[in-house]
């Protein structure tokens, strides 16, 4: 069986003398107990009432949370509990459980006061059980909360047994203990909404007002700030899979010998393909370091996100996607964003509005001579073509105005040759025409405003400002033409 114990106010409700008595416990020095102590009991305590502040008294129990002395005092008292908890298993009064037959025994897993207890399911272990957690909550000033404690039994244990140990222990039973330390503790049966907790933490992170007001480019620096973390630490948590007995501590030292691999120490099989890419692998002659566990789709060994959402990519079947020189650009995270979304289709002109079933005329609002595609409002129309050639187009290569979207935008993304005065590498240049020449677009559409007739030298002048231009290369260039 196991048990979930929840404290009721833990730091609120631990005595000082308490404290006192760990510290000697556990042998520190006197003065550094007196030390400690003065800090912890040097507190004293006012209410307000009417209006007005009545005498001060001073407590005689509780740490204040947020302190950073309080965590360690508090581990340290819990570390009593072990203690006891440790006499009980040598005395054969408390029966510690194990994962499997030859597998290590455990009796509790401590994390500040998150406590799960396990043991045999029977009445002396029971009344053990009780027994302990009675003598600490008496000396320490803790107090078990009956309600919000669970005891979790397996499936072996007749109902008739359960309602009889609950009984002794005061403690309702429960089909699932749910979470400990945030990660759902896992029962039998593997289902597929596992992990829907996962998707609403993020949810709940991006579901504010402030989220709402921001922009595409806020909300991914958004995620990539906060939400990202979410399932990293379950992922790198969840470690499961059937591992024959004695085999979960197997190391490389174990099957590797000076004459090569000996899969035969291995207690599983192993697919051909696997043992070629192992047998291929360099083995270094002097260790570096101790052997642990890696994840294998990361160059570095260490679980990360991406490497996990390319294998699932990998998995369904989708093809993968040829923009990753898109955040590699040195330009506005809202300009990557609006190249990311020419490459996957998805701004709005009306084109690809039609595409999505919404019935409308595809003609250009501004030209009024061509269907408005992507290709169309940023570099076909004839209000736009002449400012590519102002940016001197003309002068890199000569298929500018005939590749398909994909091709224009990973050819020119990848352009950093400096044909202008300024000195500004094509690709800035580029990302910045693209977005302001949307801008223009949509003022032109929206706001029913007439073209910027200065609009390349606008181009040409944003990189500079927005410090996407290295300083020194501008001033060099102003140097070496007299200005």
């Amino acid at each position: 069986m196991a048990i979930k114990i929840d404290l009721e106010k833990a730091y609120d409700k631990i005595e000082w003398s308490f404290i006192r008595e760990m510290l000697i416990f556990f042998n520190f020095p006197a003065t550094l107990i007196d030390l400690i102590m003065s800090c912890v009991s040097s507190v004293s305590t006012s209410l307000l009432f009417n209006g007005g502040c009545l005498d001060s008294f001073c407590p005689s129990r509780g740490i204040r949370q947020g302190d950073p002395l309080s965590p360690y005092l508090f581990i340290l008292c819990m570390e009593f509990l072990g203690h006891l908890i440790e006499e009980k298993c040598e005395a054969n009064l408390w029966s510690p459980v194990r994962a499997s037959r030859s597998g290590p025994s455990f009796s509790h897993l401590f994390f500040a006061d998150d406590l799960v207890l396990f043991a045999n399911a029977d009445q002396v272990n029971c009344n053990t059980i009780k027994s302990v957690l009675n003598d600490f909550c008496l000396r320490s000033g803790q107090r078990v909360s009956v309600a919000k404690s669970r005891v979790f039994f397996s499936p072996n244990v007749g109902p008739d047994q359960r309602i009889l140990l609950s009984d002794i222990l005061g403690f309702n039973s429960t089909p699932n203990l749910g979470k400990y330390l945030g990660y759902p503790l896992k029962h039998a049966g593997d289902r597929k909404h596992d992990f829907d907790f996962v998707l609403d933490r993020v949810k709940k992170k991006l579901a504010g007002w402030k989220a709402n007001l921001l922009s595409m480019a806020g909300r991914v620096v958004l995620i990539q700030a906060s939400s990202s973390t979410i399932p990293s630490y379950v992922m790198q948590s969840h470690i499961q899979g059937p591992l024959p007995q004695d085999s979960d501590n197997m190391q490389i030292k174990n099957v590797l010998s000076p004459t090569g691999w000996n899969w035969s120490n291995i207690p599983f099989e192993i697919p051909p393909e696997v043992k070629a890419e192992i047998q291929a692998v360099p083995v270094p002659r002097v260790s570096r370091c101790s052997d642990k566990l890696a994840w294998k789709f990361s160059s570095k060994g260490d679980f990360d996100m991406r490497s996990a959402y390319l294998l699932a990519i990998d998995d369904t079947g989708i093809g993968s996607f040829s923009g990753s020189w898109i955040w590699k650009l040195s330009s506005l995270p809202r300009i990557q964003l609006f190249i990311w979304k020419c490459m996957q289709q998805s701004i709005g002109v009306k084109d690809c509005l039609a595409k999505r079933g919404i019935p409308l005329d595809t003609t250009c609002p501004l030209c009024h001579s061509e269907a408005e595609t992507i290709l169309h409002a940023l570099r076909d129309c004839n209000l736009v073509r002449p400012l590519w050639q102002q940016l001197g187009i003309h002068c890199l290569y000569s298929t500018f105005f005939s590749q398909d979207i994909r091709d224009w935008l990973i050819t020119n993304g990848g352009l950093k040759t400096t044909q202008n005065a300024a000195g500004i590498p094509w690709n800035v240049l580029f990302s910045f025409g693209l977005w302001l020449i949307w801008k223009q677009r949509n003022q032109g559409v929206f706001n029913s405003k007439s073209v910027n007739v200065n609009l390349a030298k606008v181009i040409a002048a944003q990189p500079l400002s927005s410090s996407f231009v290295p300083l020194g290369l501008v001033k060099t260039r102003e140097w070496c033409s007299g200005k």
